[in-house]
């Protein structure tokens, strides 16, 4: 099953910094389950750069984006791992290489009709 990538998830990989390389799925505290995006590291670190990369990278979204990476901001929550933290995102898949959509196919088939 390939799926589209969330806005949130774009936008950490177009951050070169160690941010996108901690990306990975999780099951935070009341998900039952339930996978979501998450970053490893300290939450203050995570927003600045998450601030920072969307001031420069911002006018490659559109508004609609930028609303989903807004609301999913907003219910960004953290689990202690001992060591370090997980800064997780629910409601926000995590998308792996494998499981990603082709997007650059799918411009090109719309560019053909």
């Amino acid at each position: 099953m390939t799926t589209s990538k969330h806005p949130l998830q774009k936008l950490i990989e177009c951050n070169e910094s160690d941010l996108a390389s901690s990306l990975r799925s999780y099951s935070g505290r009341c998900m039952y389950g339930a996978d979501c995006l998450a970053l490893d590291g300290d939450l203050s670190y995570i927003i600045s750069n998450l601030m920072a990369t969307a001031l420069y990278e911002g006018k490659k979204f559109t508004d609609t984006e930028k609303d989903e990476i807004i609301n999913a901001l907003s219910g960004v929550r953290t689990d202690s791992m001992g060591r370090g933290s997980v800064v997780y995102f629910p409601g926000v898949d995590f998308v792996s290489g494998e499981d990603a959509e082709d997007e650059d196919s799918d411009e090109e088939e719309s560019d053909e009709g």
